[in-house]
This record gives structure tokens, sequence and C-alpha cells, in this order.
């Protein structure tokens, strides 16, 4: 049995705020910021689920509840899987938290609605919402996920590279990959339009992706 501590959600919460906060940190002093060739290191989905946690702060679990991950990342993989992503994962890691990752043979190899209890199992969602983020319908299908789980949950966003206004009415670099959904099921892209929306208007970090850092 893993060894957590239990404390009341807002003490949790702010332990693991100040851990994301560290390790955001720790990331952007990583490597590939000068050598973008550094690549870091990515499990695959098994060896994700059986890695085993250092002891850690755990919410206050509800009767009805079950979380096997302390951490869920979602992200755009072009746009940061092998560099700010990547590390960020590492450093959840080397802190303790355990942190789910999809890996590049998840998206080959399954559906979106596969992955969705991994959500459901997770306590803390840190989308990292970049330029590319919606163009792609499995992010887009993640994050509505995300919304509909929150509930008593924590979503800390961290928008890479990307105006929140943007995201908020998907304007900008969201505008037009909103535009190739026109054909779509109203319904589905008005629900990915509101999770965007709300993502977009919490607290989160805001990181510019550019040579200065």
């Amino acid at each position: 049995m893993r060894n957590s501590r239990y404390l009341p959600i807002a003490g949790c919460v702010a332990a693991i705020l100040e851990w994301i906060k560290s390790a955001i940190g720790e990331a952007l002093q990583s490597p590939w910021l000068s050598d973008p060739a550094i690549q870091a290191p990515i499990p695959d989905p098994g060896e994700v689920v059986e890695r085993p946690s250092s002891p850690t702060v755990a919410l206050s679990p509800s009767p009805n509840e079950q979380h096997d991950f302390d951490i869920f990342l979602s992200f755009r993989g072009v746009d940061t899987r092998n560099g700010f992503t990547g590390h960020l994962y590492q450093a959840l890691c080397r802190r303790g938290l355990k942190t789910f990752i999809d890996s590049e043979d998840l998206h080959r190899g399954e559906t979106i609605e596969e992955l969705f209890p991994y959500i459901e199992r997770s306590k803390v969602f840190v989308p990292i919402i970049s330029k590319g983020y919606g163009d792609s319908k499995w992010c887009l299908k993640e994050i509505a996920k995300i919304v509909e789980c929150a509930g008593r949950r924590l979503i800390l966003p961290i928008f890479f590279g990307v105006e929140p206004s943007h995201i908020r009415h998907q304007s900008g670099p969201f505008e037009r990959a909103f535009k190739s959904y026109d054909k779509m099921d109203k319904a589905e892209v008005k629900k990915w339009r509101d999770a965007l929306t709300k993502v977009a208007g919490l607290s989160g970090y805001s990181l510019k992706n550019d040579a200065n850092g």
C-alpha cells in the first residue's frame, strides 16, 4: 500500500501547487532550453501505470472516488512532448508525485475514450495549452473530459506560448483550428469551446516560448 498522508483539501492543494511550481522552475532550467536536441525520456503507458510512487500528499478521498494518479498532464505532443512537458514530467516524478503522461504509441493504438479512465482516476489536472492545442481533436476531447470530471478537483493550466484570451475566445491560432470543425457535430464542438473558455479563466502559469525563456 502506498505511504500517503491525507490532508484537508486546502492543505493538499497548497502543497501540490508548491510542488508543481518548483517542478516548472526545474523544467525551465533543463538543458533543452539551449539545446532542443536533448529530449526527456518518456515512458510508455504500461510503465506509467506500474511505476511505484514515493510518499506523497494525497487528497482526502471520498467514499465514491478512487485516485491512482496525483497529476494528469494534458498536452499537444508535437508542441511540447520532447521539451517542456517531458522535463516537467520528470521533475514531478522526482518530487514523488505519481504523474500520468500518455505516449505516442497510445495515440496510435487507442481511442481517446480509452484514456478517460486515467482522467477519472487523477486528482489534479495540468493542461499545457500551446498554440497547436486546438488543432488536435484528441486534446479538445481530453480537455472537455477534464472539465467534466473536475468537480472538487483542481485544474492548473499552463499557457505555453499562447495568450489566455486567445484560448478563452478561440481567437488567434485557435480561430483557424475551430474553422476546420464547422462541419462537425455542433454540440461536441460547443463542449470543446466551453471547456477552453472555462480553463482559460482559471488561475495558472503563463510561459513564453521564446529564446529568452
